[in-house]
């Protein structure tokens, strides 16, 4: 059996491509821990680690909410051509958050094609004049205050 050369280009154009599936919105419940207001006296911090994985990015949202901050867009578009999305986004201060999944359980974060293809979209973005940030949900869960200072810090830093 004859061996063959292919460059990255053709590999993915033999590829079938899978169908992707529809990307998933906030179910009913992650509306609702989104919106909810923390009675007085709970803490914030266990009020979202106790939320699934699903919701952490809700969760943080409730963090981020408890002070008058600046209010970021979820899921925006920045690329002219290509559908990438940002998970957080300020676009006045061109500052956008990345929560990379799965990292430890084999997700697309951290394999071959999909790395590949995140890399590509990091970088098409700070061609593109963004200031990127990106953090694991294990840093949702251990240390959202202090990414919620690093953002902090972003944007004065980067506002215009």
């Amino acid at each position: 059996m004859s061996q063959r050369t292919v460059t990255i280009e053709q590999a993915r154009a033999m590829a079938k491509p899978k169908k992707k599936k529809p990307r998933a919105r906030l179910t009913q419940q992650g509306k609702l821990f989104a919106k909810r207001k923390l009675p007085a006296g709970a803490d914030p911090i266990k009020e979202m680690r106790k939320s699934g994985k699903r919701n952490l990015t809700d969760g943080f949202l409730v963090l981020w909410e408890q002070k008058d901050r600046l209010e970021p867009v979820r899921e925006l578009r920045f690329h002219p051509v290509r559908k990438w999305r940002f998970d957080l986004a300020w676009p006045l201060a061109r500052v956008a958050v990345e929560f990379d999944g799965g990292i430890f359980t084999g997700g697309g974060h951290t394999r071959g094609i999909l790395f590949t293809d995140n890399a590509a979209k990091q970088n098409a973005a700070v061609m593109l004049g963004w200031h990127l940030l990106r953090y694991t949900t294990l840093d949702l869960r251990q240390r959202p205050l202090q990414i919620i200072e690093e953002i902090e810090e972003a944007l004065k830093k980067w506002l215009i």
